[in-house]
């Protein structure tokens, strides 16, 4: 069968334009996925400058952390099992105005086996509880250091408004810290890991 050159021409053509077309579509969804991954490597630290002359100091050599919290709030302590709970500690801080942080402390070996349990592994636990829970979605993601130590800061609205929950992973214990988003991040200013 003879095909007239003009029609074969036309042919090649659009074939060209649909190639050079979708290559620059796929490098545009490249770049806009490096850069997006770019900003969530970088994070940011969380050092904010916050007057805590007047804060108290809660420690727990046990679970090695101490954190800063306003004086005027009320400290409750309660002891959990990895088994049922999936913490060791929970330890509420409470502001007469209605403000709240959490601390739930978890051991990084986790399960039958202990597997241990990175960072990350962490994050996907946490993702999982907060999604169907308190939120049908994660508004934000960010990588985070707080004094030297990697996290990452999950922001959502929950019933209640904006909440954000930090979760941290070190040798031993991961750390989930979750709360107003302003008053968590004052928190954890005043956080500390002990070794």
């Amino acid at each position: 069968m003879n095909i007239p050159l003009k029609l074969h021409w036309d042919f090649v053509v659009v074939i060209l334009l649909l190639l050079v077309l979708g290559g620059g579509g796929v490098f545009a969804l490249r770049s806009s996925i490096e850069k997006s991954q770019e900003q969530l490597q970088r994070g940011r630290n969380v050092e904010e400058v916050v007057n805590v002359s007047s804060w108290q100091t809660y420690r727990n050599e046990e679970y090695e952390f101490e954190v800063g919290y306003p004086k005027e709030f009320i400290v409750r302590e309660q002891a959990g099992t990895m088994n049922e709970d999936f913490y060791l500690l929970r330890v509420d801080f409470e502001g007469t105005n209605g403000d709240f942080v959490r601390i739930l402390v978890q051991s990084t070996e986790v399960g039958i086996d202990l597997t241990r349990w990175s960072l990350d592994d962490f994050v996907e636990f946490w993702e999982r509880e907060v999604i169907g829970h308190a939120t049908d979605k994660i508004d934000q993601k960010t990588v985070i250091t707080v004094n030297g130590d990697a996290g990452v800061k999950l922001a959502y609205q929950g019933s209640e408004g904006s909440k954000s929950l930090v979760v941290m992973a070190r040798e031993r214990y991961a750390y989930a810290i979750l709360g107003d988003p302003t008053i968590t991040d004052q928190i954890l200013s005043a956080i500390r890991f002990l070794d």
